[in-house]
């Protein structure tokens, strides 16, 4: 779906979504030339984030800290907890009782 916008002449200009991953490394191949790192930036982290520009540039640092932080702790709590299961499920399969299997694994 397109949106129709105007440029700072007051030209209308019609603006469509990226959709592929050719246009994405187009637009970022663009910006890296043509434009600021600033601008490179808010592409690569609002593409990696579904934020619009309009909600970047109101995060704080310390709320993307915040979240990075937290991100950091479940994905290590995510990573044991799926360490953990495989280590149960190789025991059962070797013929463990789950209960037993269980024990001892975090």
């Amino acid at each position: 779906m397109a949106n129709n916008t105007q440029d700072r002449e007051g030209m209308t200009i019609n603006v469509k979504p990226l959709r592929s991953a050719e246009e994405i490394n187009d637009m970022k191949w663009s910006l890296k030339r043509h434009c600021s790192e600033r601008d490179y930036f808010l592409f690569i982290f609002g593409i990696n984030t579904g934020l619009r520009v309009s909600d970047i540039v109101k995060l704080k640092v310390g709320q993307i800290r915040e979240r990075v932080e937290s991100d950091f702790i479940n994905d290590r709590a995510m990573a044991s907890a799926r360490r953990a299961a495989e280590t149960i499920v190789t025991r059962v399969n070797g013929g463990t009782p789950l209960a037993n299997a269980a024990q001892g694994t975090g």
